[in-house]
């Protein structure tokens, strides 16, 4: 129910009631202020109480009435939510036309009133592409013709080579051929060099370095280096002459087979005493055996 109305509802029945109320208390004043006076009033005591107790039943009537009076307030109004929007109606596409029955199908017009239909021309045939040629492979380069491969001389070839040299008269040449092979300890090289700086050919004459080099390929067991040792003592030529070393150079010599060292050395043994030539056998022996 609604409250506004509910609360007009009980208004009105708290009015009726008061209205009856009030009837029936005018009634009964009335009743009773007509027995007061029929009957002598013995004393006022009671009366004055029944009236100050209407009065005041009149005075709350009066004050509910006010109440009742008054404008009931007003509940606050219900705001109800609005109703979901309804979708589109959806609209039916129209009916498609029907399709003429055979009976109804036009006839065509006459030939004489068509119009002739427009000329269509075919498209220009599309151009065709020819592939061009790939380019033609260049003809490969002729073989580089490589220079032969130039081997470093064997060690007999320059010897050869500076024996060539030498019997020539090119003698700087021949030195410049045997150094390098006279420095990794090539005792033929060191032979040929060492004549070379001993006589200064192709190269200035130096004693110190001809014995130098003669002495370092006798040690090592060539037979001509130490025939030419022997020579050197013999004769006194870089070296102070001694007929006891130019005797150990013979016997050495001899022993490694150099012709003519057996001659030299009967020849130096006869200036020599006897315990001088077996000394100097046996050192002669020990430097035949070296490079062995």
């Amino acid at each position: 129910m609604d409250p506004n109305r509910s609360s007009a509802l009980h208004g009105v029945m708290w009015a009726v009631l008061g209205a009856v109320v009030a009837l029936a208390a005018v009634y009964a004043l009335g009743i009773g202020r007509q027995q007061a006076a029929s009957t002598p009033v013995a004393a006022s005591g009671p009366t004055d109480e029944l009236r100050a107790r209407i009065d005041a039943l009149e005075r709350a009537e009066a004050e509910r009435l006010k109440r009742n009076a008054a404008p009931a307030p007003v509940a606050p109004a219900r705001v109800e939510p609005a109703p979901p929007a309804q979708p589109p109606l959806a609209v039916a596409p129209p009916p498609a036309p029907a399709r003429p029955s055979a009976a109804a199908k036009p006839k065509p017009a006459p030939r004489a009133a068509q119009k002739p239909a427009p000329r269509v021309e075919a498209p220009p045939p599309a151009p065709v592409f020819k592939p061009e040629p790939a380019p033609a492979t260049p003809p490969p380069p002729p073989p580089v013709a490589l220079a032969p491969r130039v081997t470093a001389p064997t060690s007999a070839e320059t010897l050869a080579n500076a024996d060539r040299l030498i019997a020539r008269g090119a003698y700087a040449e021949a030195v410049a051929a045997l150094q390098p092979l006279a420095e990794r300890d090539n005792a033929r090289a060191q032979v040929r060099l060492a004549d070379l700086y001993l006589e200064g050919r192709g190269v200035a004459r130096n004693e110190t370095e001809g014995l130098r080099l003669m002495r370092r390929a006798a040690t090592q067991g060539d037979g001509e280096a130490q025939f030419k040792m022997g020579e050197l003592y013999a004769r006194g030529n870089a070296v102070q002459q001694n007929n006891f070393q130019a005797y150990i150079w013979y016997n050495a010599a001899s022993r490694r087979g150099y012709p003519g060292a057996s001659a030299a050395q009967e020849r130096i043994g006869a200036t020599l005493q006897p315990v001088e030539i077996e000394q100097a056998a046996k050192l002669g022996e020990k430097l035949a055996q070296a490079g062995r």
